[in-house]
């Protein structure tokens, strides 16, 4: 049986919004949004519990230095702990040397906080593009054995490299990459299996890729958000429409989605099924 990889991008709600939406500055980092985020992982946590289902949650550094408890108990329960980057900002619009401290620090504020290393890194965003490839290597230099950072889409306007490889593979600079999934349909990359596609999509949909994977025995990269899940979240007034959208369509069908989802397909860590793959992290 194919073992498809669970990914969970560990951010306050408001503070993912903050580089690609217009965000009242006090409700960043706001004590009301730690509290969401904090109940919102409770609801991930059994979800995963009751359906036995271990999964990769990259985690902002700046989340593990202000609850470090929250880092440590993901652990505990099992999970595999990446790294988002400290803050949730969009990689390739930092100064190279911003860059560099950003992805190391949240390296070791991650490692700190667990006494063990931490091996993979999510972009926020997915933000590595052809904007700036040289991410890649400052990924590498950090430290970090896997990214899962290069969306292989084309068209969207804040992430894809449309000729990236769609499957797990290793860049020339020896860096392993497990990409978010996406798959090929009428001559077109069609990005799947996470956030807002796994809900916008119909459910039989996202079923037909998964099996469709599952046929060329290629795991997918499943992602989500706390929110997604426990659907604790603040009514936003001052983003856009598109926004909005984006983040509240069928929220409300989640639980039945994520049940079917993890009673017929299986799921694990990211670094479980790269060493299944002769890929050891």
């Amino acid at each position: 049986m194919v073992v498809h990889c669970f990914s969970l991008d560990v951010e306050e709600y408001c503070e993912s919004l903050a580089d690609v939406s217009s965000i009242d500055p006090g409700m960043l980092y706001s004590a009301s949004d730690e509290r969401d985020l904090d109940a919102n992982m409770a609801d991930v946590l059994d979800l995963l519990d009751e359906f036995q289902v271990k999964g990769t949650f990259f985690v902002l550094g700046r989340i593990a230095a202000k609850n470090p408890k929250l880092v440590r108990r993901i652990a505990e329960r099992g999970h595999e702990i990446g790294s988002h980057g400290f803050e949730h900002r969009l990689l390739y619009h930092m100064p190279r040397a911003d860059l560099d401290e950003s992805v190391s620090r949240s390296k070791k504020t991650l490692e700190d906080c667990l006494g063990c290393e931490v091996k993979g890194f999510r972009a926020p965003f997915f933000s590595v593009t052809e904007k700036a490839p040289y991410i890649l290597d400052t990924i590498l230099k950090s430290g970090f054995v896997y990214d899962s950072s290069v969306f292989p889409i084309g068209g969207h306007t804040i992430y894809g490299v449309n000729s990236a490889p769609l499957k797990i593979h290793v860049l020339t600079n020896g860096l392993i990459e497990y990409p978010p999934t996406a798959i090929e349909w009428l001559g077109r990359r069609i990005p799947a299996l996470g956030g807002g596609y796994f809900r916008l999509y119909p459910l039989c949909i996202s079923k037909m890729i998964l099996r469709r994977l599952e046929l060329s025995e290629r795991p997918a990269m499943f992602y989500t958000h706390p929110f997604e899940i426990g659907m604790r979240y603040p009514k936003l007034r001052d983003i856009s429409f598109l926004w909005r959208l984006r983040r509240s369509c069928n929220l409300s069908k989640r639980w039945h989605r994520f049940r079917e989802l993890f009673c017929e397909f299986k799921f694990g860590k990211a670094v479980d099924i790269l060493k299944s793959r002769a890929l050891s992290p």
